[in-house]
């Protein structure tokens, strides 16, 4: 679900809403508002970065030596280290997504019915910022190199799919999205993220 962070801004967790939180609480004299988004398929993975592998610790605490520790999933009352992203995203697919915690709510939510000024894409984000900047007078040389990808990453092109979460502890995790999804998996977050796809303009099996 999109939150409004400014009176310009709206994000929604695993949308690069801690970089936004940080950065885009202003008011500007100028009727304006972006929405950042992530293409779902990203945001799955995201998810299970930040609340699996690494086990909800936060980016800017990330720690290479301690994060291993228990594994706790509430929003799928589920608690496994050994949990695979398949495992992950099977769950995901018999959750009620509306019903679920903020960071798995469909990015539409709630802003279904509101138009943008303009919309931000995590992929794209150095580029689609400049429209921003431009508009709020804002620096874009130093909005353009914020990180909305706060976790670091491998050049694994192995399948990992099926890798438990311990694995990435010691071999990283892929900077290639694709390697995370085969058919099954990817129907499963088209299926449940419809509508995200659709609202701000993803294309389904683009991953």
């Amino acid at each position: 679900m999109a939150e409004k962070l400014s009176k310009h801004c709206w994000s929604t967790p695993k949308c690069g809403i801690s970089t936004a939180e940080r950065h885009f609480r202003f008011s500007k004299p100028v009727n304006y508002v972006f929405i950042i988004v992530r293409n779902p398929y990203h945001r799955m993975v995201s998810f299970y970065n930040n609340k699996i592998i690494y086990a909800g610790v936060s980016p800017y605490e990330l720690d290479r030596q301690t994060y291993e520790k228990p594994v706790v999933i509430p929003h799928l009352n589920a608690g496994n280290t050994h949990m695979s992203f398949r495992q992950f995203i099977e769950l995901v697919g018999k959750i009620e997504v509306l019903l679920a915690d903020r960071h798995l709510l469909p990015q539409y939510a709630g802003v279904e019915s509101m138009k943008f000024d303009y919309v931000v894409r995590c992929e794209s984000y150095a580029k689609d910022v400049k429209s921003v900047c431009d508009v709020l007078e804002l620096d874009y040389e130093k909005y353009a190199k914020l990180n909305v990808n706060h976790f670091p990453r491998t050049d694994i092109s192995d399948f990992a799919a099926d890798q438990p979460a311990l694995w990435f502890h010691e071999h990283g995790i892929p900077r290639r999205y694709d390697v995370f999804y085969d058919d099954a998996l990817e129907e499963i977050v088209w299926n449940q993220y419809q509508k995200d796809f659709e609202l701000f303009g993803y294309e389904r099996r683009d991953i």
